[in-house]
């Protein structure tokens, strides 16, 4: 595999943004979802590969106030049936979109302080207490 070749001689983290989508089907997002979770499957085939020199997490980032959140709102929120839009429109109108700081943090210190052994080749939101010490506060 030509990334276990170019990072194996140094080692190497591989930090993958999940999604909730990947495991929980959503109504119209069967191709996103379906993409996300061949990615966490991606991850734990790496790891089992290769773990002794390439670490792997997949980490879903939460629902975030970012410019798919305005298109789903916007674009394609036609496509979803009423109460799976409304999920989102509801999520922004009461202000409780995570802001891109806070799974972003995340995704940075596990790149700055390496994956833990007993995470790496494992999908997991960004909210679980084995992600807190990852949180900037």
């Amino acid at each position: 595999m030509l990334i276990t070749k170019s990072v194996s001689k140094t080692g190497a983290s591989c930090i993958f943004v999940s999604s909730g989508a990947s495991v929980n089907p959503a109504d119209a997002w069967s191709a996103y979802g379906a993409s996300k979770a061949a990615l966490n499957l991606f991850c734990t085939s790496l790891n089992k590969e290769e773990g002794d020199k390439i670490k792997t997490i997949s980490v879903a980032p939460g629902v975030v106030d970012t410019e798919m959140q305005v298109d789903i709102r916007e674009k394609f929120g036609s496509s979803m049936k009423p109460e799976a839009l409304k999920r989102f429109t509801d999520l922004h109108e009461k202000g409780q979109l995570l802001p891109p700081t806070v799974p972003g943090s995340i995704y940075a210190n596990l790149a700055l302080k390496g994956i833990p052994d007993g995470l790496s080749g494992q999908y997991i939101r960004y909210n679980n207490e084995l992600l807190a010490q990852f949180l900037d506060q």
